[in-house]
């Protein structure tokens, strides 16, 4: 349910932002680094210990950059140019 939630406030959000002077790579490196402080907090609170291989760290980057990344930034560059009811479409 917060998933959800968070994920259609977004292009509000995304909107505001915008009109603050914000870029999608700010907005980007601003919410990934938010996550990784939430997931990080969250493996140290429980004490668990994240051991990965160098090749499993390496295709978990490439996922990130190639994969999320690009499909975020795609959408926040859409909500730049379009109203955010045709780009949630």
């Amino acid at each position: 349910m917060i998933t959800a939630t968070g994920f259609s406030v977004q292009a509000i959000l995304v909107k505001f932002a915008y009109s603050g002077g914000a870029t999608a790579v700010t907005m980007l490196t601003v919410r990934f680094l938010c996550a990784a402080a939430i997931l990080w907090s969250v493996c140290i609170a429980r004490g668990t210990k994240l051991k990965l291989k160098r090749a499993q760290v390496l295709t978990l980057v490439a996922m990130g950059v190639f994969g999320y990344a690009a499909m975020s930034n795609l959408w926040f560059v859409a909500l730049a140019k379009i109203p955010a009811s045709t780009a949630g479409l």
